[in-house]
């Protein structure tokens, strides 16, 4: 219960690889701080080190037990390495199937961060399979970023993508104030397009709009992701607009609280009467389905 309350009481979603103990992200504690390991017993929560995991194991003990003994008897790795071909509804009804089945065996309502734990694991927010599985036989990542608004390359960015995917070939490329619809793909296209806090809206009708170009360019990539983020509710829905509309799209988030959103808050210092908001605060994903 202690642990929910401090979720609650900084305003913080959980997430899986923030440490369950001081709440604190890799980036936070520095670039030569270990990497936080996941409890090797549930793999739902993640520590920043062994003390803190240890000091987290009263509070901790009563619910991975539990998804220990679901793990043994089901005979998998994960509480959502089961699911076969998943989809957001038969995702939900696992989820709350394994919330009732932990419940009776505690005999005990689960608190806001156990439940948390079972309703955002570490899964891909894609695919809906664990993280990692779809990559197993993933030789090459290739990043772009690109934009107007893109910055030059930034070596820490570059660093801290390396130690991530060590075990992988990696190609980083930056082109800072290039239109992604005035690129050449080549032969190989992407197979997820990011756009962070798009604002299609912002300029549509004028004559600034470089958007409505780059927008059908993406429509013409078959089989690719589209995610977008947006900082407000009201944003994320005009921009998804382009693409409900569209018969090539398939929805599968539309608006939804992104856990990936920046950890601190933010205000337009321009508008003092505006509400407070996230970077990234509201994501939409779609699918670019093949051409009829």
């Amino acid at each position: 219960m202690a642990r929910s309350l401090q979720y609650l009481k900084m305003g913080l979603d959980f997430y899986h690889h923030i440490c369950n103990t001081c709440l604190s992200t890799p980036e936070e504690l520095g670039r030569n701080t270990p990497k936080f390991q996941s409890c090797a017993g549930c793999k739902l929560v993640s520590y920043c080190s062994r003390s803190h995991q240890k000091s987290d194991w009263r509070e901790h003990k009563s619910f991975c037990m539990e998804v220990q003994k679901l793990l043994q008897a089901r005979n998998c790795a994960t509480l959502f390495s089961p699911l076969n071909e998943p989809t957001h509804q038969s995702l939900y009804n696992h989820q709350s199937t394994l919330i009732a089945a932990i419940e009776k065996q505690l005999k005990r309502n689960l608190t806001f961060c156990e439940r948390s734990m079972i309703y955002f694991p570490d899964i891909c927010g894609l695919c809906l399979r664990p993280n990692g599985s779809a990559f197993e036989n993933l030789e090459c990542l290739d990043l772009v970023f690109v934009g107007p608004d893109c910055p030059p390359p930034d070596e820490d960015l570059i660093n801290s993508i390396y130690e991530k995917h060590s075990d992988k070939k990696l190609n980083i490329n930056f082109y800072p104030g290039v239109l992604y619809h005035e690129m050449t793909l080549g032969e190989v296209s992407p197979n997820i397009i990011v756009a962070f806090n798009c604002g299609f809206h912002e300029f549509k009708g004028q004559h600034c709009d470089t958007w409505e170009k780059t927008i059908k360019f993406i429509l013409t990539v078959a089989n690719a992701f589209l995610v977008t983020t947006s900082y407000t509710l009201k944003e994320a829905e005009d921009d998804s607009q382009p693409f409900i509309e569209e018969e090539r799209v398939e929805i599968l988030k539309l608006c939804q609280n992104n856990p990936f959103k920046s950890l601190n808050p933010h205000r337009n210092p321009e508008r003092s009467e505006s509400a407070i908001f996230f970077f990234n605060q509201f994501l939409s994903v779609f699918k670019i389905k093949n051409k009829p």
